[in-house]
């Protein structure tokens, strides 16, 4: 087995996807391999480009996605940039 193996996400575009490490044969501890977002930067989740080309959160972390289906109208959002803030913390 290669002492140095490759373990760099090739994410496609548009890159902003996650998984869920179940076990610690990837990066040597659970928790979340996630695109860069520098909001994404905290104490519990690093950046980790140079080994993994992702940002590494510890299992205390949890991300969640938020999608809007079947807005009405539908032109008070398209091409709209819509920020969802923490209800604690920063960031």
């Amino acid at each position: 087995m290669d002492a140095e193996p490759n373990k760099k996400v090739k994410w496609v575009v548009p890159a902003r996807d996650w998984y869920k490490l179940e076990d610690t044969s990837y990066t040597g501890a659970t928790g979340y391999l996630a695109t860069y977002f520098p909001h994404l930067l905290t104490e519990d989740c690093l950046d980790e480009r140079t080994d993994y080309n992702s940002i590494v959160c510890n299992d205390s972390v949890v991300l969640k996605r938020v999608i809007f289906y079947n807005q009405k109208p539908f032109g008070n959002f398209s091409g709209r940039s819509v920020h969802v803030r923490r209800t604690t913390g920063t960031g």
